[in-house]
């Protein structure tokens, strides 16, 4: 056996910088592997030229005790002995070992030999041959009637659990009117940990509904409700008008069981037809009095199911939507408030949105949720949006992530009046708050172009120009002769990256000198570094996985974490969406949804953004993972958070949560 592979001894993809020189590009190896036996002086068993062999010999052969040979004998007995072998093998399907009768079953079937006779006979037979039985009749183009009753009467019900699902499978391969009841039946019997059964009877029941000429002659009316929730669930996988009008007709019956119910609204959104919208709109009269948990996800699930399908919500559905962000504005707790906002966010409700700007005043309660608040107000596009955020950036009363907020708002509108407050705000802040006004100005090709002429008047410092977002912008804007600028206004700066080593050596004195605080380094991770990276199968999959992250070292995490952009693999670059109407989207893209691609924000958020919307895509050299954590967290904190990574050092085996 010989295995190629190729060579590079720099070992895992984050370990080391992708320019490291120690990167092999283009050496590999080849092993050889001979069997030398248990005393290493031994030879191979041969293997008989199959070729050559007789049909007596290649009917033994079936029960080889290695794989490849019994298939490589059961090939030669169907192409090259062709019928002449049949009496032999049907003498194995019959008193042959256990790997005999499957392989002579295969034989016998792929000769069109497997008569009813022969069926019923494997039919009686042991575990193994009975699923290959299954198996074997599920590649038929049709059914006789006697191989049907065998499959629907006697294999859906056979005691194996492997039986069984090789039988749901092949029934499932071909429907007719009434089998969608039997499967789920079976499916209805299934033990709750056989995963793999289950599944395979909601795809065997969806394939059953895909091949009904009518869907809506189903007499759901009769069945139960534990009948018409397995229905629901299998609909799901059918993206037609038919299945959402089924959907539909079983919530007028007797709504849909809670844990279906968000996908089902996404799915007959996106799906009902026309007509069927006045079906659509008594959602929110039958689900208005559900928990205010429910409300929120069908809400939220018919608002994507919209979307996909390229329009917006109905007036009944905004009006519904209305009611349930008004309750949860009113509410004082946090959480609840916080649900609120999102919902006018995600929903564009506008009217409820008019009075958020009393939220960022000095003496009002929750300030911890005025950034959302500016994300509300800037999606739903207020009228007194670019006051609300100028006022913003210029209070010191406000936290400075807050702020920086405000500028990248600013920035995003791409509206003369937004880039004249930033323009006139770079010229007199603070280096850290001067940064994220550029970063905010440059999101547009005017802003950029505005942002270096200010920095060649001498009106912007220079040295923001080595930062590698605005780098990356300013360049995306194909700015004319923008290096030889970009190289007369740095000269004589120190390195680029003088000022962020300096933060970097700070951290790791404050971190190796003091006492880092692992419990608490849990609480910083789950509140800021949980959205987007996962760890011990706890958090979002936008960034790499973390199990085992503690082996990096003290060094790798600080560049990690103090300088994302550093080493960033090509699976997590970030992309930049410029819009039909000059606004700029920066994110990690999901996937594609119907109508909307699917954007992952710096905050491990999903956005949903038109494809109609679109001009142009952009991959940049960028980590969507913000560069600023060190803004965000005290020194205190940074160290606690670098303590509890530095312990996952292996594979967790429980929960984070869970650990002592």
């Amino acid at each position: 056996l010989y295995i190629a592979d190729f060579y590079n001894r720099i070992i895992g993809h984050y370990e080391v910088p992708l320019t490291h020189p120690g990167r092999d590009r283009e050496r590999g190896r080849i092993w050889r592997v001979s069997y030398v036996g248990t005393d290493g002086n031994q030879s191979a068993p041969k293997i008989p030229d199959l070729t050559q062999s007789t049909a007596a010999e290649l009917v033994d052969l079936l029960g080889h005790p290695h794989l490849p040979v019994r298939v490589q004998a059961t090939h030669q007995l169907v192409h090259r002995i062709g019928e002449a072998g049949v009496p032999a093998v049907a003498v194995a399907l019959e008193q042959g070992t256990l790997e005999q009768r499957a392989h002579a079953l295969w034989v016998l079937e792929r000769l069109q030999q497997l008569n009813d006779a022969r069926i019923h006979t494997a039919a009686g037979s042991d575990r193994l041959v009975r699923v290959h039985l299954a198996k074997a009749v599920a590649e038929r183009s049709e059914w006789s009637p006697s191989v049907r009753q065998l499959v629907e009467d006697k294999l859906l019900n056979d005691p194996d659990h492997f039986v069984r699902r090789a039988a749901i499978d092949a029934a499932g391969r071909h429907p007719h009117a009434g089998l969608e009841r039997r499967l789920i039946e079976v499916w209805q019997a299934a033990p709750a940990e056989d995963e793999l059964q289950i599944h395979t009877a909601r795809m065997a029941v969806r394939d059953c509904l895909a091949a009904l000429p009518e869907l809506g002659q189903l007499p759901i009316e009769t069945w139960t409700a534990a009948e018409r929730a397995k229905l629901l669930e299998s609909l799901l996988g059918l993206p037609t008008a038919g299945s959402a009008a089924v959907a539909l007709h079983c919530v007028e019956l007797e709504g849909w069981p809670d844990h279906l119910a968000e996908a089902l609204a996404q799915h007959v959104q996106r799906h009902a037809a026309d007509d069927q919208q006045a079906a659509v709109d008594r959602l929110p009269t039958r689900y208005q009095a559900a928990p205010m948990g429910l409300q929120i996800a069908i809400l939220r699930a018919g608002q994507r199911g919209a979307q996909e399908r390229g329009r917006g919500l109905s007036l009944a559905w905004t009006s519904w939507a209305q009611q349930v962000g008004t309750q949860l504005l009113s509410q004082t707790d946090e959480g609840t408030v916080r649900a609120g906002l999102e919902l006018v966010r995600d929903l564009r409700l506008a009217d409820l949105a008019s009075q958020l700007p009393a939220r960022l005043q000095p003496d009002a309660r929750l300030p911890g949720l005025r950034m959302l608040v500016l994300d509300t107000l800037a999606t739903v596009n207020h009228p007194e949006l670019v006051v609300v955020l100028t006022d913003v950036l210029r209070r010191d009363d406000i936290a400075g992530d807050v702020r920086q907020h405000a500028a990248n708002l600013l920035g995003s509108l791409n509206r003369d009046d937004a880039r004249a407050v930033l323009t006139a705000q770079v010229q007199t802040a603070p280096y850290q708050m001067a940064l994220a006004i550029a970063r905010g100005l440059t999101q547009t090709g005017v802003g950029a172009q505005e942002f270096l002429a200010l920095a060649e008047a001498g009106k912007a410092a220079p040295r923001l120009l080595q930062d590698a977002t605005i780098d990356q912008r300013l360049r995306s804007a194909r700015l004319e002769n923008f290096d030889s600028r970009r190289e007369r206004l740095l000269e004589g700066l120190p390195p680029e990256n003088t000022e962020l080593l300096q933060l970097i050596a700070q951290r790791k004195t404050a971190y190796s000198e003091g006492m880092a605080d692992v419990a608490n380094g849990r609480k910083v991770f789950e509140k800021t570094c949980a959205a987007c990276h996962r760890l011990a199968n706890q958090g979002g999959k936008v960034g790499p996985e973390l199990d085992g992250v503690g082996l990096r070292g003290l060094d790798r995490l600080l560049e990690d974490t103090l300088d994302p952009n550093r080493n960033v693999d090509a699976a997590f670059l970030a992309t930049t969406l410029v819009l039909n109407d000059g606004r700029v989207r920066n994110g990690l893209i999901a996937r594609e949804e119907g109508a909307v691609l699917v954007l992952i924000d710096e905050q491990g958020k999903e956005a949903l953004v038109p494809l109609s919307d679109i001009e142009e895509r952009q991959k940049t050299r960028l980590s969507p993972m913000p560069a600023n954590i060190s803004e965000k967290l005290t020194p205190q904190e940074y160290s606690d958070l670098l303590g509890f990574l530095l312990q996952q050092r292996i594979a967790p085996t429980k929960p984070v949560s869970s650990a002592p």
